[in-house]
């Protein structure tokens, strides 16, 4: 059987299974949280631009992993992941804490 690129179901296939469309797909999830943690939570200050600020870092660093070189082998790139996690864990976390109590900034808004 012959696969023709032109047929609409490998298209598709090839749209959906892009790295670039998984990158996006990644960036759309993320942003929608952070919009949605903005507009649920009563934010201090600079804190607002601060987590839109984190959530840029995040993706910049997601598409240098993403598309930059391969790591030098499968435990780098486990523990490398791993690491970022924790990372990534840290600062949400300390961001959070950063501007007060969690009682006082994640009261509903009015």
């Amino acid at each position: 059987m012959i696969i023709n690129s032109t047929t609409p179901e490998i298209r598709w296939a090839q749209v959906c299974y892009s790295a670039s469309s998984e990158y996006w797909l990644e960036a759309s999830l993320l942003f929608s949280g952070i919009f949605l943690y903005i507009k649920t939570c009563k934010l201090l200050g600079g804190r607002r631009y601060s987590m839109i600020v984190f959530g840029f870092a995040m993706l910049l660093i997601q598409g240098w992993v993403f598309f930059g070189p391969p790591p030098a082998s499968d435990k780098a790139a486990a523990v490398s992941a791993l690491l970022s996690y924790a990372a990534f864990g840290g600062v949400a976390y300390w961001l959070e804490r950063s501007s007060g109590s969690a009682k006082q900034n994640h009261l509903p808004r009015e």
